[in-house]
């Protein structure tokens, strides 16, 4: 037995959501790629020794445990929330306020994704929903190929720091620029 139309704009409202968490997660972490191409590009034509430095600020900015974290963690937006310590009655009430707003802020989105889709027949419905599932696949792979690429950059700087700094320059260099025009990573989503 099939689903009635609500139990699909229900479906098609909740995927739309989360697509729209993942791809939020994923600009707000791409954003270090962003600001690393940035600095890169702005640092260019400086004096080798300082940009040497430059490059490894920028670097270890980009392979913090945190960021690392968030890369790997795509379905946990609560990451740095759960590192925090609770005690006392105050930081309990703060959080039940914090967690409270959270879900009226997500009843609130769902009520806005549900009257989008709410003049929609079962085959628009379900060619939408076959968009988002694509749309929510392209971001998981795109959250995978971002971690592996931000893993593969500090392997390569813990590797480098063997080197003199000289020679160690141009390891840097050829580290970064694979990261900042990765074209596959990207965002590319459109609500």
């Amino acid at each position: 037995m099939g689903k009635d139309i609500d139990e699909i704009k229900d479906e098609c409202a909740k995927l739309s959501r989360r697509v729209k968490e993942l791809y939020d997660r994923y600009h707000n972490l791409y954003k270090v790629v962003l600001r690393l191409a940035d600095t890169f590009e702005t640092s260019k034509g400086r004096f080798v020794l300082t940009r040497n430095n430059e490059l490894k600020a920028m670097i270890k900015a980009c392979v913090t445990d945190q960021v690392l974290d968030a890369a790997a963690n795509r379905t946990n937006d609560e990451s740095i929330d759960e590192k925090r310590v609770s005690s006392g009655r105050t930081s309990r009430l703060l959080q039940l306020t914090e967690s409270y707003s959270k879900l009226s802020t997500g009843l609130k989105e769902f009520e806005a994704e549900r009257s989008d889709i709410e003049g929609l027949n079962k085959n628009d419905l379900a060619k939408l929903i076959n968009e988002r599932k694509k749309q929510k696949s392209e971001l998981e792979e795109k959250f995978i190929r971002l971690h592996e690429n931000l893993l593969r950059l500090k392997r390569d700087y813990d590797y480098s720091k063997r080197f003199l700094p000289v020679k160690r320059y141009g390891f840097l260099k050829d580290m970064v620029k694979p990261v900042i025009r990765n074209e596959r990573l990207k965002e590319t989503y459109t609500a």
